[in-house]
Formats: structure tokens, C-alpha cells, sequence
């Protein structure tokens, strides 16, 4: 036996390989001859939202008295699989450790006084994270480790490449090379681990030989797992393509605000995607913002899958993440939510006091405007339609009087009252000790903190009375500091670096579905990363989805008010036989998906008006328009249809993950006796004072059919309960329709369409929509118009996420939805690529 070396998936930029195993027999040779060194090149499976694995090392050494490898007189040397990122960001600054901190690298600006930190802490810990999980997963399945067991892995490495500089820190390795002399003194630095074992099983007698056995199983399952880690064949050769047409904005990128617009699936995330390949290929380090966190776990999946193919080239570095988490880390890394915890602890009450007294004033003027009224009856929308568009009430008002108007209770006293008490739960209850719950329930006014500390940070330091909360923020914010208080200078210096490292580590920020963001993620991200550097995608009001209004890239904040921002225009362009606006052609949707979405559309004015990219490049007779299939049966046969739809994707070169995407309502999980459904009050505040709160239902059975398809050899991830995102991409994916926004899949399966539009037309923000305008696209705005645009929205959304084929289960014919389907499917009576089963 001897040292083998295994390099697999090509060769890494990074590594000497000839010098590392020089390095490798230097430190080993004299008491460990024997062991087995795999090393990954561009592990191939993307394991993190914000970082991927440059490479991944296994050394593995046998249990033999004459052949060991001492990492301290405690310690053996088993083995240890060990991920590595490369950063070559700084290969020609000038580098320095801390003499503070040994975990951290700072980057010398002019002296060094006015430094920056690099810091990577987030990126490691997911890097640890994300590949422990993945590990674990299929070395369970591949029957390694025990069902109960994990993979260990105490190391996870960032090297920082520097041709000027050599050091070693606790997850830091600097140097021009990689080599097994900084291996071997990094395991020695870190002498608080005394377990070099990541796999029990490999450590014991006998088991260095059939080690290569189960290499070869790990190989097999990764190779599977990252050949269907790529999105799509067509996306991503759909991105390649769109090389054409970008000479323009590739031209302002870095000077202006770049708003990429479009319809539904017209390409918006596609050409955000294009953009982001050619900076990536050039070593730029991009960051790419959504609110899905099954979208983020796509488009993570796509960057990985450019990157697997470019193996010879210095890629750059991306992370994809929603912006709720983007915010939340950026709130607890500035202290906003330590502060506002500590601030609300002792304000609470008077918050409650002062929402309650708005409340109470609120209704008051919404008690006399009725009264005044005189009303012999009481016909709710009327009413409501009445207090939406009079000019003379503020938004907080007409949004009570809505409330009230839509509750059971006819009695003020008793509407107030019950709002009184979800107030009490909120601010008075111990749920406030939880920084989750305090950042997700109040998130736009943790925004607003968050903008204020980052632009008015003077402001903020007074009104948190920050000087006397050293004892607070000292350890979160690693504020070394021998003085009692914090001065404003160390506070506001803490901030500039959290924007400076942020500035510093991003060279683009990518944000998709733009024209839905709040107010302040966009002042937020402009502030912290200025115009020239960002790039969205940016769709109209038929695509609004969280908020009721557009959210405007075209301006931002300034002291005095308003300015416009320096932004360029982009629209998909292809070229085609007609002249239609470009806007308006689908590149996802085949054209009889896109004529049902129209349909839907026409029927209440919503300006939409899509193209399917296929009717305008193709002659008429040779277009695959795609199909509907729709579904009126109480039991449907959901194995045959799910076969046919599988195996016709697959003729078309989809696999599994691609195939089938269902979407379902909460409904659909739940049993049917009273025992399976719980329920549970969300109170939500909004930005101006108006208190909301909904009844949730909480599903706690399984939808009907999972069992029928698992037993039927579908492997089914389970997103709607699910914590995890999917890795094996032989799932066939199962969500909520609120989860689907900005996915794809060849075939899309609606069950009960009819009760999702029902229960997004009866959600409270659908009264809230468009709720500062009168008239929209040539006609008045009633509250019954409201409610159907903004369950219409929804129901667009989901339907636009097919490719070719549409399932639409129905569960009552006589619903509106279900009625307007009858309607279509008789208008297309004659139309083979509609498919009716009653």
C-alpha cells in the first residue's frame, strides 16, 4: 500500500496538484505511508443558498499501529471529509490578520487605519451546514452510516488567495497555493477538536480496503444528483442563447439602475439570469434576491449547474437568498432587533395604548359616517365601495370600516374589543422574546429601522439610546470597546464596515419580481449597494402579489422627497414576424396555456395580453401549442394521469424535478373529522397603524393522493411540510399554490383551482388592492372589482408556471371559476389540445 491520490471532475485552478502531493508524502511519509486522498473538484451538488464547494477533500488513513497520522498527543488522525471555497477577490491586495480576533482577515484600503473586513462567517456556516446535511442524507441511504448517524465535519475551509501574504486562523487558510503543510498546521491550530473522524464505520479494523466501495457509491449518487441538478437542459441553454440582445445594458451596467420588464413568464428571471452567467464566468461575485424560497433554491441550482460546466475557468462567487432573510441577518448584525427587543420590552404597552387609541379614534369616525348614513339596510359592498373611494379618509379608516363592515359582529364595541385583545397577545404576551416571531410579524417596520440606521444612523443611535447599551449589543456586535459606553464614532464605524463589506464582496445584486417589493427594500438595497450596481426584474400590477401597489424603481428617497433614480430600460427582445410589443410574449408558456391566462384575464379587464413565443417564431402547422386538461371527476384517476403526464415529459428530455409540479390548497391536507384542522390568530401591523387579524387554518393530515403516488414508485418531495429543500431530484414536487411564483415545470397540476381563486378572493388584502386608486385599466373600481383582480392575480400566477401542459382539477362546476371553465371549454368544443374528463 502507499499514498493514492484520486482527482475527480477534472482539476482545480487553485491547486498545484504536483506540488500538493509532494507536500502530502513531506508530512506523512515518515509515520502514515499508507492512506487515501479523493479530491472533488467543483462538487457539483449546490448544498448552500449563498455558497458552493470549489473543493471537496476526503483523506482517509487505515487503523494500523505502523502507519498513523498525530495531529496532537491526544489525537489520531481517522479521516476527514473537508469542503474548501477559494477566494481569489483579493489576490493582489494587501492582507492582514486581526490581533483582536484570530477568525478575522482585514483588507487595507489606504492605511491601516481605515481598513475593511473580510468576512466570510455566514458563508461557512452554511458551507458546514449545507454539506453535513447532504452527506448525511445519502450516506443513510447508501446504508454507510447508521439511519441515526451523521457525517462529521469539524473542518470547513475558506482560503483567501494571496500572493503576498501567508497566514493561518481558526477557518481562514492565506496563501498562494493550497498544500498539505497548511492543512497540517490548520488541524494543529485547532486544538479545541479531538475527534478526526467524520465516518465511524471507515475508522474501523479492516475498513481502509472497502473504502474505495463506497467512494465508488458516493461518486455514482453525485453524479446522478448533479446531472439532474441542472435545472433544465433547456433553461440553461435558453441562458446561454440570450447572449444577443444585451449589448446595451451591458454597456450601463455599473452606472445605472437596470430594470429589466415584462409580463408573466416573458423572461424577465431569464435575462436577470443571462446577465448574471456572463459576470459570474468573469469572476465577479453576485448576489440574487427573491421572495420563494423554492425559486432561491432553483436558481441556486441553475448557477451551480453553469458553473459544473465552465471547470476550467475562475468562476466568481453567488449566493441566492430571499430577501427575508437578506433583511433579517442585516437587522441582527446592525442590532436592530437586540435594540427594538429591548426598546419594546419597555415601550410595549405604550404601543399597545397608542394602536388602540388609533383603533378607537378610527372607528369613531366610521361609527358616525354610518350613522349619518341613515342606512335602512345593510348591503356590505356598497358600503365598502363607498368608504374605498372617499378622498376624504385616510388609508386607516377605510381600512377599520372594511373590517368592519366584513365582520359578524354589528356591535363597535365588540369589533374593537376583540382587536383589543389580539393587540394584548401581541405586545403584552411573552412571544416578543423571540427574534423570529419579532421580525416576521413586523417586518416593514424593522425595515424602516433598518433604513434608518443605515442612512440616519446619528437618529437612531439617540432614539435606542445605543451609548448606554454596551452591555446589550457588546457581543453581538463584537464592539471591542474598554469604555462603559458605546460613542457614537464606534457605533457608526460598526455600521460603515457592515456596508463596506457588503459594497465590497458584491460586484452585482440581482432582484426578481421587483414590482412586489416594499418601499424600503428598495431604498435599502440602493443605499447599500447605489443604482449602477443592481438589476431587477420588474413586472406590472397584474403581477402584484404581496403588497397592493407597484413599488416604483424609477425614484428614491431623498431628504427633501423624491428624486428619479439613473435607471436604464430593458425589454425582452426576440425577433418575430409581427410587430407586437416584446412585453408581451411568453418565453415559457406554450399557447394554449397562454390563451386560457388570457381568457381568465378578459373576463375582468386585467391588462394582460400574452403571446406564446412559440405562435410567433413558427408557423402555424408546425407550433406544439401545448394542452388542457380539465377535471370535473369527484374521484379523479390521478395514477393515470400522472403516468402519462411522466412519461410525455420525458419523451420531451424533462426529468422527474422538471416533470410534475402540483400545487394544492391547506385544504387539501387536512382530514376531514374536526380533530385535523387547528386554528390559530396572525395579527399583523401595517405601516400605517391599521391592525389586521387573520384566523389561520393549520392543516395536520397528508393530501389524499401522496400515498397513492409513493406507492406507485413517485418519489414525492413534500413542500408543504417539508423544512428541508429538495436534493434527490427524482422528486416530484408537491406545494402550496402560494409557494409556486417564479417556478416552472413541463406539466402543472391545479387541484381544486375553483377553491384556491375562492379563498383568495375572500383574503382581506384583496380589498386592499390598488386601494389608492378609483379607475384601473378604463373601469371604476369596486370592491367587487378589487377582489376579483387580486384573486385573479394569483390564479394567473399559478397557471403561467406550465410549460406545455395544464391539469385543472374542479371541485364545484357551479363556482365562478368553474363556470367560466364550462364557458371556455365549450368556446373550444372543436379543440383537440383540450381534454375534458366529467
Amino acid at each position: 500500500m502507499a499514498i493514492e491520490f484520486y482527482a475527480l471532475n477534472g482539476k482545480s485552478l487553485y491547486i498545484d496538484y504536483e506540488a500538493f502531493e509532494k507536500s502530502v508524502h513531506q508530512v506523512l511519509d515518515y509515520t502514515c505511508p499508507n492512506a487515501k486522498i479523493y479530491l472533488f473538484n467543483r462538487f457539483p451538488i449546490p448544498i448552500s443558498d449563498i455558497i458552493d464547494i470549489d473543493l471537496l477533500l476526503v483523506i482517509i488513513v487505515p487503523n494500523k499501529k505502523d502507519s498513523y497520522y498525530r495531529i496532537n498527543e491526544n489525537s489520531l488522525f481517522k479521516n476527514q471529509i473537508i469542503p474548501v471555497k477559494f477566494i481569489d477577490k483579493y489576490i493582489d491586495k494587501e492582507l492582514y490578520s486581526s490581533i483582536e480576533n484570530n477568525d478575522l482577515i482585514f483588507v487595507t484600503k489606504r492605511d491601516e487605519v481605515n481598513y475593511v473586513k473580510i468576512d466570510f462567517q455566514n458563508e461557512l456556516k452554511k458551507l458546514k451546514s449545507g454539506i453535513r446535511e447532504y452527506l448525511t442524507q445519502i450516506f443513510r441511504e447508501e446504508n454507510i452510516i447508521g439511519k441515526e448517524d451523521d457525517v462529521y465535519i469539524p473542518f470547513h475551509i475558506v482560503q483567501i488567495v494571496s500572493s503576498r501574504y501567508r497566514c493561518i486562523t481558526t477557518n481562514y487558510l492565506l496563501g498562494a497555493s493550497f498544500d498539505f503543510h497548511m492543512l497540517d498546521e490548520y488541524f494543529k491550530k485547532n486544538t479545541q477538536e479531538t475527534y478526526f473522524c467524520s465516518i465511524k464505520k471507515w475508522s474501523q479494523l479492516g475498513a481502509y480496503e472497502v473504502v474505495p466501495f463506497d467512494i465508488e457509491k458516493i461518486v455514482d449518487r453525485i453524479s446522478k444528483d448533479s446531472e439532474y441538478g441542472y435545472l433544465t437542459k433547456r433553461k440553461i441553454e435558453n441562458i446561454v442563447k440570450q447572449r444577443v440582445n444585451l449589448s446595451t445594458v451591458e454597456k450601463e451596467i455599473g452606472n445605472k439602475l437596470i430594470i429589466v420588464e415584462g409580463k408573466a413568464g416573458n423572461g424577465k428571471t431569464n435575462r436577470l439570469l443571462t446577465i448574471a452567467y456572463k459576470h459570474l464566468i468573469k469572476g465577479e461575485y453576485i448576489l440574487f434576491l427573491s421572495y420563494n424560497k423554492l425559486l432561491v433554491n432553483d436558481i441556486r441550482k441553475t448557477f451551480q449547474s453553469i458553473l459544473n460546466a465552465e471547470k476550467e475557468s475562475k468562476n466568481g462567487l453567488f449566493a441566492t437568498t430571499t430577501f427575508h432573510s437578506f433583511f433579517f441577518d442585516l437587522c441582527r448584525k446592525t442590532g436592530v432587533i437586540r435594540l427594538e427587543k429591548d426598546k419594546r420590552y419597555e415601550e410595549n404597552k405604550k404601543r399597545y395604548e397608542e394602536l388602540v387609541n388609533i383603533l378607537e379614534k378610527s372607528m369613531s369616525k366610521v361609527s358616525d359616517i354610518l350613522n349619518s348614513l341613515r342606512l335602512t339596510d345593510f348591503d356590505k359592498e356598497n358600503l365598502k365601495t363607498y368608504f374605498q373611494n372617499r378622498d376624504d379618509l385616510d388609508s386607516v379608516i377605510k381600512d377599520y370600516a372594511i373590517d368592519y363592515i366584513n365582520s359578524d359582529d354589528r356591535s363597535i364595541e365588540i369589533f374593537i374589543k376583540n382587536i383589543q385583545e389580539d393587540l394584548a397577545d401581541l405586545f403584552l404576551s411573552n412571544k416578543q422574546d423571540n427574534d423570529g416571531y419579532l421580525f416576521n410579524n413586523d417586518y416593514e417596520y424593522f425595515l424602516r429601522k433598518l433604513y434608518e440606521v443605515l442612512n440616519n444612523t446619528s437618529e437612531f443611535y439617540k432614539e435606542y439610546d445605543v451609548r448606554n447599551k454596551k452591555e446589550l449589543l457588546e457581543t453581538s456586535l463584537n464592539l471591542n470597546n474598554e469604555s462603559d459606553e458605546i460613542s457614537f464614532r464606534a457605533f457608526s464605524k460598526h455600521i460603515e464596515d457592515i456596508k463596506n463589506r457588503l459594497s465590497m464582496k458584491y460586484e452585482l445584486i440581482f432582484v426578481d419580481e421587483a414590482q412586489d417589493c416594499y418601499e424600503y427594500e428598495k431604498e435599502i438595497l440602493i443605499a447599500l449597494f447605489e443604482e449602477g450596481k443592481i438589476i431587477v426584474a420588474n413586472g406590472g400590477e397584474e403581477q402584484l402579489i404581496r403588497y397592493p401597489e407597484l413599488c416604483d424603481w424609477r425614484k428614491i428617497k431623498t431628504k427633501t422627497g423624491f428624486k428619479t433614480t439613473n435607471f436604464q430600460l430593458h425589454k425582452p427582445v426576440i425577433q418575430t414576424s409581427t410587430k407586437k410589443d416584446p412585453i408581451s410574449i411568453s418565453y415559457r408558456s406554450k399557447e394554449e396555456v397562454i390563451r386560457l391566462c388570457n381568457f381568465f384575464a378578459n373576463k375582468i379587464n386585467i391588462e394582460f395580453k400574452l403571446h406564446s413565443l412559440n405562435e410567433e417564431v413558427a408557423p402555424k402547422e408546425y407550433i406544439d401549442r401545448g394542452e388542457i386538461i380539465f377535471d370535473f371527476r369527484r374521484n379523479p384517476d390521478i395514477l393515470s394521469i400522472y403516468n402519462q403526464l411522466k412519461e410525455k415529459a420525458f419523451i420531451n428530455g424533462y426529468k422527474p424535478y422538471e416533470s410534475i409540479l402540483t400545487l394544492i390548497t391547506p385544504e387539501d391536507e387536512q382530514e376531514e373529522n374536526s380533530e385535523g384542522v387547528s386554528h390559530k390568530n396572525k395579527t399583523h401591523i401595517y405601516e400605517n397603524n391599521y391592525v389586521s387579524t387573520t384566523n389561520i387554518k393549520e392543516k395536520k393530515g397528508s393530501w389524499e393522493y401522496l400515498k397513492l403516488l409513493e406507492d406507485n414508485g413517485y418519489q414525492c418531495y413534500n413542500g408543504t411540510k417539508s423544512k428541508h429543500l429538495p436534493f434527490d431530484f427524482d422528486h416530484t414536487r408537491i406545494i402550496h399554490y402560494e409557494s409556486c411564483r417564479g417556478l416552472e415545470s413541463f406539466a402543472v397540476c391545479c387541484f381544486r383551482l375553483d377553491t384556491f381563486f375562492d379563498g383568495k378572493y375572500e383574503d382581506e388584502n384583496a380589498e386592499r388592492t390598488l386601494l389608492n386608486k378609483k379607475r384601473y385599466n378604463n373601469q371604476d373600481l369596486t370592491n367587487e372589482k378589487r377582489k376579483q383582480i387580486y384573486a385573479t392575480n394569483w390564479l394567473l400566477m399559478a397557471l403561467t408556471r406550465a410549460i406545455d401542459t395544464l391539469y385543472i382539477q374542479i371541485n364545484d362546476k357551479n363556482s365562478y371559476i368553474g363556470e367560466l371553465v364550462c364557458e371556455y371549454i365549450k368556446i373550444n368544443k372543436n379543440n383537440k389540445n383540450i381534454k375534458v374528463y366529467e
